[in-house]
């Protein structure tokens, strides 16, 4: 990028202080040779360009090729999740052990205890409960 900067200001420098005066006084071979020169410039130019175009084009060729890749690594891992996650949850599904004695049924019997407090059919024999000791009056004093 420096030298085709550099080979810019050059040819700006040639019509400004070689062509130009050359043109403004009618003199047709300094024109003429003054013009070989730029036209010298100007190819170097244009071959910097390409050069710098070539450079850009091999980037933009390898940044498409990792996002190719990104794309083919992204697309593998939603296909193993959407075929995971189903088969992780058969597989947990058959694992919880289910019926009366120890699914859903324990549990709701498990959840009324502590929400309704004991009864006789948790406590087995046990049937008493705690009762508030009465409250003096002023008339036992």
């Amino acid at each position: 990028m420096d030298d085709i900067e550099r080979a810019s200001a050059e040819l700006d420098g040639m019509f400004r202080q070689r062509i130009v005066p050359a043109v403004v006084r009618t003199d047709g071979h300094v024109v003429q040779a003054e013009h070989k020169r730029a036209q010298l410039v100007v190819t170097s130019i244009q071959a910097l360009t390409n050069q710098l175009v070539g450079r850009f084009e091999a980037r933009i060729a390898n940044a498409r090729a990792e996002v190719s890749s990104v794309e083919r690594r992204t697309s593998r891992s939603i296909l193993a999740l959407l075929i995971g996650a189903p088969l992780l949850a058969a597989g947990i599904t058959l694992h919880v052990p289910a019926g009366p004695k120890n699914g859903v049924s324990a549990r709701r019997r498990s959840a009324s205890c502590v929400v309704m407090g004991p009864s006789r059919h948790h406590m087995g024999s046990i049937t008493a409960t705690a009762r508030p000791s009465p409250m003096p009056t002023e008339a036992a004093t």
